[in-house]
């Protein structure tokens, strides 16, 4: 009788053991993978900050971008299509953005993202 309980007592130990080291390995693997997400949203938002910030400075002086531009690291290429600015990033991430933007108070409204997230 004694031999069964010892035996009962260690296979319940080894499976609470077992399933405690899933559960963090599962939470790790989950944690890892939350933070490449992040890294790699984090990069989207620097390059579109980078070029709504250019965009912005050409509304306020009045003049109209054409053409490929670099800023902050950024590569993209701008088309003025009025009422909306199209723009292509091409590094370091590629992205397209449709700014919508006010001639009268030469403003920014809104911005559209499209980008290619299969690797998310």
């Amino acid at each position: 009788m004694n031999k069964g309980f010892i035996s009962t007592y260690y296979i319940t130990v080894f499976l609470l053991v077992v399933s405690l080291s899933a559960m963090i390995s599962v939470n790790t693997q989950n944690r890892l993978r939350t933070t490449g997400n992040m890294v790699r949203v984090c990069s989207y938002l620097e390059s579109e900050n980078a070029v709504i910030s250019m965009v912005k400075c050409s509304l306020k002086n009045q003049t109209e971008m054409n053409g490929t531009y670099q800023n902050s690291g950024t590569f993209f290429d701008v088309r003025w299509n009025h009422p909306e600015i199209l723009v292509q990033i091409y590094s370091p991430v590629q992205e397209s953005l449709i700014i919508t933007w006010s001639q009268e108070k030469n403003q920014i409204y809104d911005y559209e993202v499209y980008r290619n997230e299969s690797g998310f």
